[in-house]
């Protein structure tokens, strides 16, 4: 799957926008996204993974209506929401999503939610006449003969009701496929969100389990409800006294025990936590599998296994990472190279509490790819360079190429250093004060860190009193009065931030050259 266009028409403070993006393979398909903050980075990548991954799943579509809860639009008409143009198997194909009213083009689309209710009064009133379908319990029916005859007669009034509204459903699903259209899900009373498209059922199934979201634990979800949402912005006591009045909540005492219960509904939703052993584990024993299924299948093993082991060993630069002979441990041990760096000398056993936060985030993100993302999939990470070493974050784009197979990867990120290592064509740059989206169609003229900061994510790479006296220095120089008090007194300020070899001094001195 490769996801390679967007137009969002309206959604929250995105109006009216496309992005392209362009399959290579010669280049990472690594994707960045820039923006400063507030700039809507999570709230697209949010977007995209929920209209994505939940459309074909009846327990999933509540996280649709979350999302789309607030948004406004016209209530007689059609309303264009979002379309995506996916490749699959070199096939384009489009998924336009658009919120219409329940009634659009004279079809009843409110015979979904009459199913629905139809149903669940019919499970409550066989339920009411269990206790008298006992046949040693002919007292209790003599008793309540009147209650029992009434209840009956509802039921067979709400089943033949049942029946007639399935009659109808039947004939409304034929028409939408004829048409290529699915209905979704009722976003309010009024209106329901519709999906256009000629993907095949079994293929759409396919696609929701093929896009996955990765984020920071702290970031807000839009796809949680009103109540689960400000629970991350709550005291403790605050959260108790929500509780207190609210037992649907009881479960969920915390933004993150949220978070906790959600991932468990959507399996393809992590957070940058999620680290154990046992998914390291759980990735030697695919790497096993597979080897054994290449040994049934043409009578050699394969070497996942012994890659993955040589991975690990080598993935931490002073510490060494490998499991026991059955699988069942995973053993992390502080190394030390020898003067020749030919081999290590064994210092001593590690728990995994010795790594630091960013050596856990490495490790759970290749884990991840390697164990729970499937090849060909579509991988939204947001704010994945938090924690992370600015040298790892510039191999962080080539080192998500190794660590999955035709994976496409789309990136919200305040890193330059991820930003400069990105090829030029695969930058997303969100305009917040303009509602547009900006990418480019040349490389930069220099790609360091400050052209980055400077061009791309519209900063000043200098501490803003540095600049003012940089400014002022130069201006003096200019003018040809470096030598007077003014410009002495500013000349000591900058060395108080700077040395006089500094790159700002040596312009400085190549321009006094050249003047004269």
């Amino acid at each position: 799957m490769f996801l390679k266009k967007i137009h969002i028409y309206n959604y929250k403070l995105f109006h009216d926008i496309e992005m392209n993006f362009e399959k290579s393979d010669d280049i990472p398909n690594v994707f960045s996204i820039a923006s400063v903050n507030g700039g809507g980075k999570s709230t697209l990548l949010q977007f995209i993974f929920i209209m994505l991954n939940c459309f074909m799943d009846e327990s999933k579509k509540v996280y649709i209506k979350n999302l789309l809860k607030d948004i406004s639009f016209e209530n007689d008409g059609k309303n264009e929401l979002i379309n995506f143009i996916i490749s699959h198997k070199d096939k384009n194909y489009n998924f336009n999503f658009s919120i219409v009213p329940s009634n659009f083009e004279d079809k009843n689309f409110d015979l979904y939610e009459d199913e629905k209710r139809l149903k669940n009064e019919l499970e409550y009133l066989t339920g009411q006449l269990i206790p008298y379908n006992n046949p040693y319990n002919k007292i209790q029916q003599n008793k309540e003969a009147n209650h029992i005859t009434e209840l009956r007669k509802k039921q067979k009034l709400v089943e033949s009701e049942l029946h007639l509204t399935r009659d109808a459903l039947e004939k409304l699903l034929l028409n939408l496929e004829e048409n290529n259209l699915l209905y979704i899900t009722h976003v309010n009373t009024n209106n329901i969100l519709l999906l256009k498209t000629k993907m095949e059922n079994e293929l759409l199934k396919k696609l929701t389990k093929k896009i996955f979201l990765a984020s920071p634990s702290s970031q807000v979800f839009h796809f949680f409800k009103d109540e689960e949402k400000n629970l991350i912005f709550k005291s403790s006591k605050e959260n108790e006294q929500t509780l207190e009045h609210n037992p649907l909540f009881k479960e969920t005492n915390s933004y993150f025990n949220t978070i906790k219960y959600t991932k468990q509904n959507i399996q393809n939703f992590f957070t940058y936590d999620f680290f154990s052993s046992d998914i390291i584990l759980g990735a030697f024993e695919k790497a096993f599998e597979k080897d054994r299924k290449l040994k049934i299948s043409g009578g050699e093993y394969g070497d996942n296994l012994d890659k993955l082991g040589k991975t690990l060993k080598d993935f931490l630069e002073d510490k060494e990472i490998s499991v026991n002979e059955d699988l069942t441990k995973v053993i992390y041990r502080l190394i030390e190279s020898n003067e020749d760096s030919t081999k290590v000398k064994i210092k001593q056993e590690l728990s995994a509490t010795d790594l630091s936060h960013g050596e856990l985030k490495k490790l759970s993100i290749f884990i991840w790819l390697n164990y729970l993302v499937e090849e060909d999939s579509i991988v939204l990470m947001d704010e994945i360079d938090i924690a992370l070493h600015p040298s790892w974050q510039y191999d962080l784009v080539d080192n998500l190429k190794k660590w999955s197979t035709n994976t496409q990867f789309f990136l919200a990120t305040h890193s330059p250093q991820i930003l400069s290592s990105t090829y030029y064509k695969n930058l997303i740059l969100l305009d917040k004060k303009n509602n547009s989206v900006h990418q480019l169609d040349k490389p930069l003229d220099n790609n360091d860190i400050n052209s980055v900061i400077d061009l791309i994510m519209g900063a000043n790479h200098l501490p803003k009193t540095l600049d003012k006296l940089h400014i002022g220095y130069r201006k003096l120089v200019k003018e040809g009065k470096e030598g007077t008090e003014k410009a002495e007194e500013l000349k000591e300020e900058i060395l108080k931030w700077e040395s006089i070899s500094s790159s700002f001094f040596r312009r400085i001195d190549f321009f006094k050259k050249m003047r004269k």
